[in-house]
């Protein structure tokens, strides 16, 4: 475990007055509210409405950096929704979500050690050293395909996705030192992925309602990609459901799994296989992790059953076999993907270096990234098992330190936000043997907004330890 350097852990950070706080918070919720209002809208008028509370937010966090940052974490958490914040340079896709990171990590980095307004707080990450690591070397063999002629651009496509995302904990952490602020930020998060899935479940029945018999409709609720949304509201369903596991307030743990539910349902109508198996891994880690909250899981597990019993025979059939295109498709990837790693296994072919694969043609370059719908295997092409094992390292330190802390912590109110962060982060990282979850600006903010989650549980319950 690596510890920012800090040395004022003691105090607790002064809060703005409750009128500007509302009123900071309020700009958000409006902003949410006009998007969700705006959904076939033009980007400009899209970046219109987020203009000002982006603005007041970093004008906040240069003048009073505790509470801009707490502003900050509220801010990512609607940001890591609007999946239309996109724009394409070359190859490159930006988000404004990557912007916005990127002006935050430098302002944390600023202020972690300039202002006394930034008490109260020690960054704790599990396998940090093994990030920075990760950082270096990829950033080395960014260095060296560019020098032997690799385009930018092709270069950047995946490789500012895999170190970038994992940093939104970071930013979470920073901003998030009490329960207050952590349950405004999943209030938010569960509020808009429910509107997303009411669009989803309304689409899917109408369009259940005009397909053929023999065509097999998926809704994507306006969201991304088929995949990336039902991925999306599946980790937000392991998230709601962890909270119900670990809430000790009757109102709450209702509520929660209700919501769970809902979203399960949204997750669903993507017809996806993917949210099956990625809701089964999480589902095993939170009865893995809390035994004492198994009746919750069960009615869960009860309520995906009655699901799936209720699932039109189209997209039954589609979820029982894997005699379909889209499954042929996947294990000609994962062939191509092997034959790739054979190429150069230990050190990598260099980041948006890309092949495909067939006996007659042999290692072809594609001049693209690899697409193998498997971040894993695209990370290993790019970056060898160098690479992928301190990639790995990180992640398996994050989830491992979870573990660890809910053994030992078994009675606190913090511990339905570990479990749900590390359910909702463990189907996330099983959905990226099957699909591109890790780097994409669609869907990779989730990854990092859920670790961030799990690690301020953990944080505030060693805070208000230390406090008392």
């Amino acid at each position: 475990m690596v510890t920012f350097p800090s040395g004022l852990e003691q105090a607790s950070p002064r809060d703005l007055p409750f009128g500007p706080r509302v009123f900071l918070v309020g700009l958000w919720v409006l902003a949410g509210v006009a998007l969700a209002l705006l959904e076939e809208g033009s980007l400009l008028a899209k970046a219109a409405v987020l203009a000002l509370p982006l603005a007041v937010t970093v004008v906040t966090v240069l003048l009073h950096p505790a509470e801009g940052f707490a502003l900050s974490a509220i801010g990512i958490t609607f940001m890591i929704g609007e999946t239309g914040f996109q724009l394409d340079v070359g190859q490159v896709r930006i988000s404004a979500l990557e912007v916005v990171a990127v002006l935050l990590l430098l302002l944390l980095t600023w202020f972690r050690r300039r202002s006394r307004e930034f008490e109260g707080v020690a960054l704790r990450v599990p396998g940090w050293g093994f990030l920075a690591a990760f950082a270096i070397y990829a950033s080395f063999w960014l260095l060296i395909g560019l020098l032997r002629g690799d385009a930018l651009d092709t270069a950047l496509v995946q490789s500012k996705g895999f170190l970038l995302y994992p940093c939104l904990a970071l930013i979470m952490l920073a901003g998030v030192r009490n329960k207050r602020d952590l349950g405004i930020c999943i209030v938010v998060a569960a509020v808009i992925y429910s509107m997303i899935a009411t669009r989803g479940i309304w689409q899917f029945i109408q369009g259940e309602q005009t397909a053929a018999s023999d065509v097999t409709f998926r809704s994507s609720g306006n969201y991304g990609p088929i995949n990336v949304y039902g991925i999306t509201l599946v980790s937000m369903t392991m998230l709601l459901l962890g909270l119900a596991m670990g809430a000790t307030q009757r109102p709450v743990r209702v509520l929660s799994l209700l919501t769970a539910v809902w979203l399960f349902v949204g997750a669903n109508a993507s017809v996806s296989r993917t949210v099956w198996v990625a809701f089964a891994a999480g589902v095993l880690w939170l009865l893995i992790a809390d035994r004492r909250g198994r009746g919750v899981a069960l009615v869960m597990i009860l309520a995906a059953i009655l699901i799936l019993a209720v699932t039109p025979e189209s997209a039954f059939e589609r979820l029982s076999h894997l005699s379909d295109s889209s499954a042929l498709k996947r294990q000609f990837y994962l062939a191509t993907g092997w034959q790739a790693v054979l190429r150069s296994w230990l050190v990598g072919s260099g980041w948006g270096q890309g092949f495909w694969y067939t006996p007659l043609s042999g290692l072809v370059p594609t001049g693209s990234v690899p697409w193998y719908h498997n971040d894993y295997l695209n990370l290993w092409v790019q970056v060898g098992a160098t690479g992928l094992l301190l990639y790995l390292g990180f992640w398996g330190s994050l989830v491992v330190s979870a573990v660890k802390w809910l053994r030992k912590n078994l009675d606190t109110p913090s511990r339905g936000f570990v479990l749900g962060g590390g359910a909702a982060l463990i189907s996330l990282l099983v959905s990226a043997f099957f699909e591109h979850v890790l780097w994409r600006p669609d869907v990779a903010g989730i990854v990092g907004w859920t670790a961030g989650i799990l690690l301020v549980g953990i944080q505030l319950e060693r805070l208000e330890q230390r406090a008392s």
